[in-house]
């Protein structure tokens, strides 16, 4: 079982190769969504900035941040699905956070334990291959 993003992306796209395109796409784009709602709901809440800070795009990672402040995170996952949605085949969808602290939330700070979004998320969908 895929233990991080490496190891998921080479797991999916063996996956891949035994299903048709109009699946494997399809494929990429619920587990993208899956994804990118699991790391935004998994995020430390106090203002809102970390969490309405993933996005997803499609071919390169996010180089400017949103700004935007989402304490539900119905507004993030909304936009980041709305990207997902006109992925096309062979392309590739990144899901990142430029808030200057993410890396922090993520792994942990100053004594504090880490919340590990990601590692856990790629974790809990490495079971859906």
């Amino acid at each position: 079982m895929p233990t991080n993003v490496k190891e998921f992306n080479a797991a999916f796209l063996a996956l891949s190769a035994k299903l048709p395109a109009d699946q494997v796409l399809l494929a990429l784009k619920k587990i993208a969504l899956e994804a990118l709602s699991r790391v935004v709901m998994k995020t430390r809440v106090r203002f809102g900035l970390a969490r309405g800070g993933w996005q997803a795009t499609i071919g390169s990672v996010a180089s400017v941040p949103t700004n935007r402040q989402d304490k539900p995170g119905d507004a993030t996952i909304a936009a980041g699905g709305q990207v997902i949605a006109n992925v096309q085949p062979y392309e590739v969808i990144h899901i990142s956070n430029l808030v200057n602290y993410i890396l922090w939330l993520e792994i942990g700070s100053r004594g504090r334990p880490g919340d590990h979004m990601v590692s856990s998320t790629v974790n809990e969908l490495a079971g859906m291959l």
